[in-house]
């Protein structure tokens, strides 16, 4: 199997852990310079968890139960920790689009791993073949669909280009969909075989970089102010450029 066994996992001291079992192959993140070797590697990666979200998808009507545990969540974790009235103001008010967006809408959720890039890809050379993929700690047997794959694919061009940015890769590859050929193909036929339409996938990668601000901000918000301006303030002021969030809060 590519997939691990978990063994163990519990927290010392606030510290969480978490064990699986032994797969062969190392780290693959250090052939991405190498772009016809890791081109390989990433559709192999790509093809992998496309099946994982096939063959694990439930197809769900996302009411407010399901809206708890894979949007609303996030908006609390980062409203506890913004202070400022107008940041605030601009999460409440994007709650209230993904409400919007989301309210009565089917959508297939699937198995996820949450932290799919090249680095939890297990490969070895010379060929670099896909032996596994591990790090499985903050997976979802029904999350979104579609993050994995484009955190994997980002990443990989982050990297590649040199962009150690998050934020920069969000707004300059995964907004504008600013990727190669090969992959837009890999994700345009996913997106048809969980039937995922076009008006939801706005909305989606704005769950992606939710997830992201859920998970890091408290590591870096308040003490890092280039982490602010880059994964914080200049995709704010892009989605506010780009979304009408001009409605009442108490629509």
């Amino acid at each position: 199997s590519l997939i691990p066994q978990p063994l163990l996992a519990g927290a010392i001291e606030g510290q969480k852990y978490y064990v699986e079992s032994k797969l062969n192959g190392q780290s693959s993140d250090s052939i991405v310079f190498n772009q016809e070797i890791s081109d390989k590697l990433l559709i192999s990666a790509l093809d992998f968890m496309s099946t994982l979200h096939l063959k694990s998808k439930k197809t769900v009507k996302l009411d407010q139960a399901i809206s708890s545990t894979l949007w609303s969540d996030r908006f609390e974790v980062i409203l506890n920790l913004i202070k400022d009235p107008q940041l605030r103001t601009f999460f409440a008010q994007l709650e209230v689009y993904l409400n919007k967006q989301f309210s009565g809408k089917t959508i297939a959720l699937v198995q996820t791993h949450g932290d799919f890039w090249l680095g939890n890809v297990l490969s070895l050379p010379p060929q670099y073949a896909l032996e596994g993929i591990i790090d499985w700690d903050i997976a979802q047997s029904a999350g979104w669909p579609l993050i994995d794959l484009w955190h994997l694919v980002g990443y990989a061009l982050k990297l590649r280009g040199g962009n150690f940015s998050w934020g920069k890769m969000f707004t300059d590859i995964i907004l504008p969909d600013n990727l190669p050929a090969t992959y837009l193909e890999k994700l345009s036929d996913y997106k048809r075989q969980l039937e995922i339409s076009d008006d939801l996938v706005a909305a989606l990668k704005i769950c992606y970089w939710l997830n992201y601000l859920a998970e890091y901000a408290h590591y870096f918000l308040h003490l890092d102010s280039y982490w602010e301006r880059e994964n914080l303030y200049q995709i704010v002021s892009f989605l506010k450029q780009n979304l009408n969030l001009n409605y009442s809060l108490k629509d």
